[in-house]
């Protein structure tokens, strides 16, 4: 089964609203999203990157973007504190319909091979695929082998866990054989 795959692009200058206010207002922002990524994923005449748009179609079971625009100068500035009302009333607002649309009521668990992921192991995969992406301008070719040693490293962690999570029940029993022995003479 493929994953869904989704681009975040941050500092998005070209709304065609530029002062949103309502939720229709964000909703066709939205919308405008989803024209831009269709542009981009599009057949062109150039053969620039057409291998790489092929591959993103390809690879994944729905592509999808988010773009938000820039925070706003406070935030860039050394003395920035975090302070919420600092940042742009828009950025928040697209943040927020973000991070509910990314951790709403329709994530899934993550798999791999038919096998839901723990969180941990999640974490595993992401780093090690970041490595794989880290070229720059060329689309990794992810060979057989470079998945091969994603999934035994994540197989090997979960080992890894399962036997220090069991450590504490192994040295209870080492500990108690004394007392055991003494109850048995």
């Amino acid at each position: 089964m493929l994953a869904p795959f989704q681009f975040l692009v941050r500092d998005w200058q070209n709304f065609t609203l530029d002062d949103p206010s309502t939720p229709s207002d964000f909703a066709s922002m939205e919308s405008e999203m989803d024209a831009y990524l269709v542009s981009v994923i599009a057949d062109r005449d150039a053969l620039d990157l057409k291998e790489t748009r092929q591959q993103i179609s390809t690879c994944f079971s729905k592509v999808s973007s988010y773009l938000l625009p820039h925070p706003g100068i406070p935030v860039t500035k050394k003395t920035f504190d975090g302070d919420p009302s600092k940042v742009d009333p828009i950025f928040l607002s697209l943040l927020d319909r973000y991070v509910r649309r990314v951790f709403g009521n329709e994530m899934e668990p993550k798999e791999i091979q038919g096998r839901t992921l723990t969180s941990r192991e999640l974490g595993a995969y992401v780093k090690a695929y970041s490595e794989i992406f880290k070229g720059g301008n060329e689309f990794p070719k992810v060979r057989k082998g470079g998945a091969k040693r994603v999934c035994r490293r994540a197989d090997n962690m979960k080992r890894f866990d399962s036997y220090y999570g069991n450590i504490p029940y192994a040295i209870n029993i080492y500990d108690m054989r004394p007392a055991i022995r003494r109850q048995s003479q």
